[in-house]
């Protein structure tokens, strides 16, 4: 299995919700929560045409705060703050801790197999911010985009910051980091894909440890020399 390193850095494999998408108690149940669309989730089993589901948000509600519960109309953000959903009703979150930034809940539920959205949808909105965005993609650039998809940090130093999106979980026998994007110095240089990706703006792809690697908008000489020195190896004693 590619990578098994890394999996032990996340706390799930990611799916995106296609929204706005009701989850509940039970498949077809109670109403718990919605979601909107491209919130990030965890596909923990399927029963039927249900997926059960796991997400973490962070609340700072008062309520919320001094009782450890999920009160009825309540905004809810993932890790960086982005808005994910409301909601529908009081629930009790399966895990709770407790920040400086407030509740990080751990909630469940069911929802509908037509709420989850494609293994390509984050793919595809990765070229999309390559095409809109002018001029050449920096973190700064990059940070809404990896905070609306929960990217997590993965093993940057040496003038890399490196963010990891998991793929998903569910009718994928190895399953293991969809996306995987390496700033160097600030710029986006190098990305590690599953699946083939078509854009102008990714080239010279080959295969590492069984995935592939593409160069992003003709990386400088000095950027190539530091991602085999300091990524490849990685990537390699990971497999």
């Amino acid at each position: 299995m590619f990578l098994s390193t890394l999996l032990l850095c996340s706390w799930s494999f990611a799916e995106l919700i296609d929204g706005p998408a009701n989850v509940r108690d039970t498949p077809n149940g109670r109403k718990l929560y919605s979601l909107f669309d491209g919130a990030v989730v965890s596909a923990e089993a399927k029963r039927g045409r249900w997926y059960e589901i796991v997400f973490q948000v962070l609340i700072d509600d008062p309520a919320a705060v001094a009782t450890g519960q999920v009160p009825a109309r309540t905004v809810l953000t993932n890790r960086h703050g982005i808005a994910m959903g409301t909601s529908l009703a009081d629930s009790a979150p399966q895990r709770v801790q407790r920040t400086e930034r407030g509740l990080l809940l751990t909630l469940r539920g069911w929802t509908h197999e037509d709420n989850i959205a494609s293994d390509d949808a984050v793919s595809e909105a990765l070229v999309e911010l390559l095409s809109s965005t002018s001029g050449e993609l920096t973190l700064d650039k990059a940070y809404p985009f990896l905070s609306r998809y929960d990217f997590e940090e993965w093993m940057s130093g040496d003038g890399f910051q490196n963010y990891i999106f998991y793929s998903s979980a569910m009718g994928d026998p190895s399953p293991g980091p969809e996306l995987l994007l390496f700033f160097y110095q600030g710029r986006f240089s190098f990305l590690l894909h599953k699946k083939p990706i078509h854009s102008p703006h990714i080239s010279e792809q080959r295969r590492v440890a069984g995935v592939i690697v593409s160069c992003v908008d003709e990386p400088a000489r000095s950027a190539r020399q530091a991602f085999e020195a300091h990524c490849v190896p990685l990537i390699r004693q990971a497999d």
